[in-house]
């Protein structure tokens, strides 16, 4: 990868709202991927495996997005605080059972630097405390079709 990418750890909400929105979708399809690089951890892959067979065209424009599935992180157990939440030894926040998913790519966000793009106010808020640059979809979504 060259020094020129950006990458960016996305909310499993956000392939919803790329998949609903077409141009922001080409133009995530166009882009070389020396320039963008999309991350998600295992349990936003598994969220987005979870889409109902009936909605086989929303699943279809989902499974096109180029993405890259993170390992987990390693190094900072103990160390990195969102919110209530504290990393725990198998590499997530600990937070209730439901906040699960959104700890696991918040976490990854802090711990390589990337902004979080979410549309989800309580994870957006308990990250930006904590350190991680938080971008809505709306930013999200200029930035890319500025490149």
């Amino acid at each position: 990868m060259s020094p020129g990418t950006d990458h960016f750890a996305l909310d499993t909400m956000i392939f919803d709202r790329l998949a609903g929105d077409s141009l922001a979708l080409g133009t995530i399809q166009q882009l070389d991927a020396h320039r963008i690089e999309l991350v998600v951890t295992i349990v936003q892959e598994e969220e987005l495996a979870a889409i109902p067979v009936d909605k086989q065209e929303k699943r279809a424009l989902i499974a096109g997005i180029p993405r890259v599935v993170l390992p987990r992180t390693s190094g900072i157990l103990g160390e990195a605080v969102i919110g209530s939440m504290r990393l725990d030894t198998t590499g997530r926040i600990n937070r209730p059972p439901s906040h699960d998913n959104d700890s696991s790519i918040a976490g990854e966000a802090l711990a390589r630097d990337y902004p979080l793009v979410t549309e989800d106010s309580k994870l957006a808020n308990a990250a930006t405390k904590q350190g991680v640059r938080v971008w809505d979809f709306s930013r999200f979504v200029a930035h890319i079709q500025s490149l």
